[in-house]
């Protein structure tokens, strides 16, 4: 059976990787966004536009503007980002997504304004929806499905992957992923899988997607310490551990930071491959047994079933 990645385990792994007394950083967002065009030759591909916040961030227009937790509020922001892929080529669920959640904060400022260029926002958007696909394959152990998704829907993301770590053969420019032809893309990374990664490109999947967000969050997300106020100042066990993060990227991607990480300390069930914690999510509770291999009864009968009483289909995961 093919498990998707849904926000039960975004939330699952979120508890599992926060700590006690755990706190995160707040991002705003602002009550309106004015769409403005771009010029063409501001590279702005085949949207384009941008989204600028209408109003300042100051005490007199302090209304506008609403904070919240991304990591606490929306431990499956990262999801809800990439499942944005799915849709047609409008700008309508971009500027819808961008309302409710804020601008990603990799673009540049207009003074106090920070802008979102759409045809960057969108192809963020597919770099993260071709992670959460890779990253599933390797979940599933699919390493056909990889193979498909690396040469074919998301090669450009393949490609990426493979710029950073090698230099480009005489004569071919890599500046841009969506400028190399696909066919040239495919043949240098089918040749850096068979030589680095002995063919397995569920090995390559996985490299690419840890070295990836690892990078992310290690550039843009830092771990602190935060004092107490007033009289707690002096009390060591109001210290709070918190993270903060630079761009509201950074915080999604620490999201998928703690997916993976969680790998250690979760196992998934022998029938729908949902994340079963070995971890007590929260401090004093009982830790759940090791050998355990289904969520509840009802995935160790539905297992029962379609390995013992019918026959094994191709390609399922035991």
């Amino acid at each position: 059976m093919w498990h998707r990645l849904g926000k039960d385990d975004f939330d699952r792994t979120n508890e599992l990787m926060s700590i006690p007394s755990f706190e995160s950083r707040v991002w705003g967002v602002c009550q309106e966004y004015e769409l403005q065009e771009l010029p063409q030759a501001a590279g702005a591909g085949t949207l384009p536009y941008q989204l600028v916040p209408k109003y300042t961030f100051s005490p007199e227009q302090e209304d506008k503007w609403s904070m919240y937790k991304p990591l606490e509020d929306t431990p499956d922001l990262f999801l809800k980002f990439a499942k944005l892929y799915e849709h047609d080529g409008s700008i309508e669920p971009l500027v819808e997504w961008i309302h409710r959640y804020g601008v990603l904060g990799t673009g540049s400022s207009q003074g106090w304004r920070k802008t979102e260029k759409l045809g960057t926002f969108r192809w963020v958007v597919s770099r993260a929806a071709g992670i959460l696909a890779l990253y599933e394959t390797v979940l599933n152990d699919d390493g056909e499905e990889a193979r498909s998704l690396i040469l074919g829907e998301f090669h450009q993301l393949g490609l990426r992957w493979y710029k950073q770590h090698k230099l480009p053969p005489q004569g071919i420019d890599l500046r841009s992923a969506a400028d190399v032809p696909r066919d040239v893309a495919v043949a240098l990374i089918s040749e850096t899988v068979e030589q680095d990664h002995d063919g397995d490109y569920l090995a390559y999947a996985l490299w690419g997607i840890v070295t990836e967000v690892d990078f992310v969050v290690n550039s843009l997300c830092h771990p602190n310490l935060d004092l107490g106020t007033g009289r707690d100042r002096s009390d060591p066990t109001k210290v709070k551990a918190s993270w903060s993060f630079g761009t509201l990227l950074a915080a999604m991607f620490l999201q998928m930071y703690w997916l993976i990480a969680a790998a250690g300390d979760v196992t998934r069930c022998r029938y729908c491959r949902r994340i079963i914690s070995l971890t007590p999510p929260q401090p004093g509770h009982r830790k759940t047994r090791q050998d355990k291999k289904y969520c509840d009864d009802a995935c160790r009968q539905r297992h029962h079933y379609h390995t013992k009483t019918k026959p094994k289909r191709q390609g399922y995961l035991d």
